[in-house]
């Protein structure tokens, strides 16, 4: 499907995965497993890769993209169809495989985003439920930093920010500065019954004011963290999806908001016909009315209003 926005070609060849994340938002995973497998028996990929070539960019993900054999293959056709940006969606735990690395950047990948939740077994784990996928994720990430003394590519490391893993984003930056990565995605975890997981409030979905005020302590103590160890003057970290109203303290510290903090208060950027989104009264007197898309309703609906004010100066 073609994203605008991006325009990035998304492509699915995964119709498995090995974790569990209790935040997925593919609950139904036999039918995502029957739908990707007809896609694959059809050779609808390349239909698709036939169809778009005008877009530049290409992404294949959907389930764990690296536990399709054929994949190499399929970013070889990629390549060959003149797509200059090829990037692969996975949790990395086959990027343990140094080997497996190569074949894939000979095969064309310029892109590698990898998903890493904690900077711990225990807390990565809890949120995967996948064994050992704390030490393959990060052995993975350790391949990748190495081959990139001979190869181009970039590194992009997706961490899902919940309740669980919120209070230790510190730890976790800490963490990344042993690898080379070009950017980190701090995405928090969309008020989804992911995995038709009950009780998902209670257990995931952190308040938005508490994750904005642990990033502004951070800020204060740790700055350093938020710059890449291969480039000192760049800020690499980025948090995704928290409303304007909950982050701009965080827009005022750090300064350019599109440079850092983007999501879930941007009208029809991301969120097009998925959850819905409610605003107040109060909302109307806020700078950003206009712009903003409102809070999930979903949220709203279990921590209420009392967080939430408007931005009048």
């Amino acid at each position: 499907m073609k994203t605008k926005k991006t325009e990035t070609l998304h492509v699915s060849v995964g119709y498995t995965c090995n974790n569990a994340c209790l935040f997925c938002m593919e609950s139904d995973k036999e039918l995502r497993r029957q739908l990707v497998q007809n896609f694959i028996k059809t050779d609808h990929m390349y239909h698709e890769m036939d169809e778009h070539q005008n877009i530049k960019k290409i992404g294949f993900g959907r389930g764990e993209p690296t536990l399709n054999p054929e994949l190499p293959r399929y970013i070889a056709y990629a390549k060959k169809k003149g797509f200059l940006e090829i990037a692969v969606i996975s949790n990395g735990r086959q990027y343990r495989d140094k080997e497996f690395c190569r074949k894939l950047i000979e095969s064309g990948v310029t892109e590698f985003i990898v998903s890493l939740h904690g900077h711990t077994p225990k807390l990565h784990e809890t949120l995967t439920q996948g064994k050992k996928s704390f030490l393959e994720t990060t052995q993975g990430l350790k391949n990748l930093s190495e081959l990139r003394r001979d190869f181009k590519f970039r590194i992009i490391v997706s961490h899902v920010v919940t309740k669980v893993n919120y209070k230790f984003i510190g730890n976790f930056l800490k963490l990344m500065q042993n690898f080379s990565i070009d950017e980190i995605l701090l995405g928090v975890v969309r008020p989804y019954n992911c995995g038709g997981m009950k009780n998902f409030f209670f257990a995931l979905m952190p308040r938005y004011g508490a994750v904005a005020k642990k990033m502004e302590q951070l800020i204060k103590k740790n700055r350093e963290l938020f710059f890449s160890k291969d480039d000192t003057k760049k800020q690499y970290v980025t948090i995704n999806d928290i409303p304007m109203c909950s982050s701009w303290r965080l827009i005022e510290l750090m300064g350019n908001r599109r440079a850092w903090v983007s999501g879930n208060d941007v009208k029809g950027e991301e969120y097009e016909d998925e959850l819905p989104k409610c605003k107040e009264a109060k909302c109307q007197s806020c700078l950003y009315g206009k712009v903003c898309g409102g809070i999930f309703k979903s949220y709203t609906d279990h921590y209420g209003w009392d967080e939430f004010e408007p931005i009048t100066k």
